[in-house]
């Protein structure tokens, strides 16, 4: 992309977001239910914006009630967490697999919680399940727009000038979650196809079909 050849070819500064930084936007930055239910989400399962927002959020509700057995979000029996969830990534038309742990299961409920007290809404099979205030689905600019406003409003946001340039750019981004995800998962020896397949990065080598030969590991 432009900002990225640009940021080879002048930037010096780095674009990282810690463990700490996410703490913070999620505490300090004040998220809404439903803002906190969408990061942790795409946190965790490591999709893009566009991903999360034309293929997750309109498989997530049916995957949940199939692995827990019930619609019944409050009857959910989390330790069978860690949720495996497939889901064909947007850009590259690459079916992959990652997971939903506790936490984002909680932050989920939250919502649903909120959705059907405040809201009075009960989800149905094949709806989206993260919805704006106005009843519609989040959008990707919605997603994409998410990190960027949180991150500044917690004091963890940092804007990156570019040399001999106007162009401007957040430090703190939603992609970054997938770059966090990754090196977390690194620290924790997986292995390299592993932690890839878990952001949606095509496997390097054709021959290697880990995921589908073997699911069950």
């Amino acid at each position: 992309s432009l900002f990225d050849n640009l940021f080879k070819k002048y930037g010096k500064q780095e674009v990282i977001m810690t463990l700490e930084d996410l703490f913070k936007i999620l505490t300090q930055g004040r998220p809404s239910i439903l803002q906190k239910a969408v990061i942790m989400s795409k946190f965790q399962r490591g999709l893009d914006d566009s991903t999360f927002a034309d293929r997750f959020n309109y498989k997530i509700w049916d995957r949940l009630v199939e692995f827990f057995g019930s619609p019944e979000f409050e009857s959910w029996n989390l330790s069978l967490c860690p949720m495996p969830i497939w889901v064909t990534r947007v850009k590259t038309g690459y079916y992959h697999l990652g997971f939903l742990d506790v936490d984002a299961i909680r932050t989920i409920q939250d919502y649903l919680r909120y959705m059907k007290v405040k809201k009075e809404k009960i989800f149905q099979s094949h709806e989206p399940l993260f919805l704006t205030t106005k009843g519609k689905p989040v959008s990707t600019q919605w997603v994409s727009k998410l990190i960027p406003e949180l991150a500044k409003r917690a004091g963890v946001q940092k804007i990156l000038t570019y040399y001999r340039t106007n162009i401007k750019r957040n430090a703190k981004t939603s992609h970054e979650l997938r770059d966090l995800l990754k090196s977390i998962m690194i620290t924790q020896n997986m292995q390299t196809w592993l932690c890839e397949m878990c952001i949606g990065h095509r496997l390097a080598d054709s021959y290697e079909k880990q995921a589908q030969l073997f699911p069950d590991k």
